[in-house]
């Protein structure tokens, strides 16, 4: 049952991510301010935070560790700053929801 779940749930953030660029939000270094809807959160006992990955407004992927579960589909503001530009997505950190 737990493969089953986990193999709906890449299928729907696949689907969610199709068409996003993965050109970065900003430099590194740079802080954002930006509206974002949540389109994965996924717990990490390692650590003991989401993390969470969200599309901007401009269609842009944006991915950030949370202290907090924030539901798929959740729309919020942040503000952050830009850690690192990965393959697929702009990575953040110290990440404020305002």
């Amino acid at each position: 049952a737990s493969q089953i779940r986990s193999y709906e749930q890449a299928v729907q953030l696949e689907a969610a991510m199709e068409g996003i660029s993965s050109e970065p939000v900003a430099a590194i270094g740079a802080k954002v301010d930006t509206e974002i809807t949540v389109v994965s959160s996924v717990y990490s006992p390692s650590f003991g935070v989401y993390f969470i990955t969200g599309v901007t407004l401009d269609k842009r992927a944006v991915f950030f560790s949370y202290r907090d579960r924030l539901a798929n589909g959740h729309q919020c503001r942040i503000r952050g700053t830009v850690k690192a530009h990965r393959e697929s997505s702009t990575q953040l950190n110290r990440v404020r929801i305002v």
